[in-house]
């Protein structure tokens, strides 16, 4: 689970300029389609690694342990936590506000993060599942605060 997130770009931008597709534009024997399709697969690939919650959840099904866009946790003091962060939210009328939310929600995306990398560690899957769930929760309000605009609505959908 744990990556240097740096060398992995890095080995993503060296195979991206050996497959891209107009590298291959001369090509007329199919050259060109097949560069294509392999520069989509490891831009994929790319965008799964990258991000910890892909990737974890990229890892939990390899492993058979699939997280369900539908599942949730039955867990009352996550999901109160969550809704309180979402009401914070809400009410926010500063920038300052904003910020000190980005920071709690950033110190949980850690927490979630650090306990995935513990969890794939000791290859307990059903904990990595739930730290998984929780850090979909965390995503979700990191995304509202990043697109937070003073004086207009919140938007959260299944926050």
């Amino acid at each position: 689970f744990d990556i240097d997130v740096r060398q992995l770009r890095n080995k993503f931008l060296r195979i991206q300029q050996q497959i891209h597709p107009d590298s291959f534009s001369h090509n007329t024997n199919g050259d060109q389609i097949y560069a294509q399709q392999q520069s989509s697969l490891a831009n994929k690939a790319y965008a799964t690694l990258k991000e910890p919650l892909s990737r974890a959840n990229y890892m939990l099904d390899l492993l058979g342990a699939s997280v369900h866009e539908t599942e949730s946790l039955d867990e009352p003091e996550l999901l109160m936590e969550v809704m309180e962060a979402r009401e914070l939210l809400e009410d926010a009328q500063t920038e300052d506000e904003i910020q000190d939310l980005k920071s709690q929600n950033d110190a949980r995306i850690k927490e979630a993060v650090d306990g995935l990398s513990k969890a794939f560690q000791s290859q307990d899957l059903e904990k990595a599942k739930t730290l998984a769930i929780e850090l979909q929760y965390w995503i979700r309000i990191q995304n509202v605060i990043r697109d937070w605009v003073a004086g207009h609505p919140i938007v959260a959908d299944h926050v």
